[in-house]
């Protein structure tokens, strides 16, 4: 049976602290629940490469024996729904290991190291990287899983070979079987804002239309009925006020003012957009 040797004490040690070597104590050994086929690198010699340099980022470890199931569960989603998306969309899976440490019953999962933390959040991304997470999501939700925690701090970006950058989405211990409705959905950028009510999908509405922001306003309020937004990218406000309904009541004087205040707000939104996408991701080496 494989095994796991995994170092009883994972702090993180100063630069000129002495490497750990080889044949000496302190190691905990654990049971391989999976042990990936293809894995064709030294698991300690990584572990304990990775452990001097304080980088845990290739390893979740959980502690106690309800949260080890849980990352246990998460290898098997890995293994199954996942399968065809490792590598790419999300991390490539090398084994997980159960056992006993130091600490209380212990799962751990061995995993591609695909990057570092975002430096900004989704909504100041380049729009092709914004447009590159929605679809990795997309993936998600077409082979069978939501995520339920697709927020900033679970999506990773790395620096390829070709000076590209590439963002891969982790940490799926909430994440569930899924039958979504927008399997067929094609990710589109700046795509008119879907009509609300009609997508069928909460968590990717909620990543396209707040937190990611890929897709541009459909429409504008004016008091409280809604127009074509292209009437306030374009028109003048005497203009627009030409072409809706002023409620009984409204001085025309007034109008003109709201109308004035719907269509300078559009604009300075538009033209916030226009230059978060400009920003370069602030990537140090």
């Amino acid at each position: 049976m494989l095994k796991l040797q995994f170092p009883q004490d994972t702090t993180p040690r100063l630069a000129d602290a002495p490497a750990f070597k080889d044949g000496e104590d302190g190691w905990d050994k654990l049971e391989a629940y999976y042990h990936g086929s293809e894995l064709a690198f030294d698991i300690r010699a990584t572990i304990r490469e990775r452990i001097h340099n304080g980088n845990m980022r290739a390893f979740r470890v959980a502690y106690g024996r309800r949260r080890a199931e849980l990352l246990k569960k998460e290898a098997d989603l890995y293994r199954d729904k996942l399968a065809s998306l490792q590598g790419k969309w999300v991390p490539a899976i090398f084994g997980c290991y159960l056992g006993q440490t130091v600490e209380a019953g212990t799962c751990i999962l061995v995993m591609q190291d695909c990057g570092r933390p975002l430096p900004c959040p989704f909504y100041m991304l380049p729009p092709q990287s914004r447009a590159q997470v929605v679809d990795g999501l997309h993936h998600l939700h077409k082979a069978g899983i939501v995520h339920r925690d697709f927020t900033e701090r679970n999506v990773v970006i790395q620096k390829t070979d070709s000076g590209k950058y590439w963002l891969t989405i982790v940490d799926f211990g909430e994440a569930r079987e899924h039958d979504c409705p927008c399997k067929d959905w094609k990710v589109e950028l700046y795509a008119p804002k879907p009509v609300t009510g009609t997508f069928g999908c909460a968590e990717m509405w909620n990543a396209c239309a707040q937190d990611v922001d890929i897709w541009r306003p459909r429409t504008v309020r004016f008091y409280e009925e809604f127009y074509p937004a292209d009437w306030a990218a374009s028109d003048t406000p005497e203009e627009f006020l030409e072409k809706v309904h002023i409620p009984d009541g409204i001085m025309r004087e007034d109008a003109l003012e709201y109308a004035y205040g719907v269509i300078t707000r559009y604009r300075e939104a538009a033209w916030t957009r226009l230059e978060w996408d400009k920003l370069p991701l602030l990537w140090k080496d």
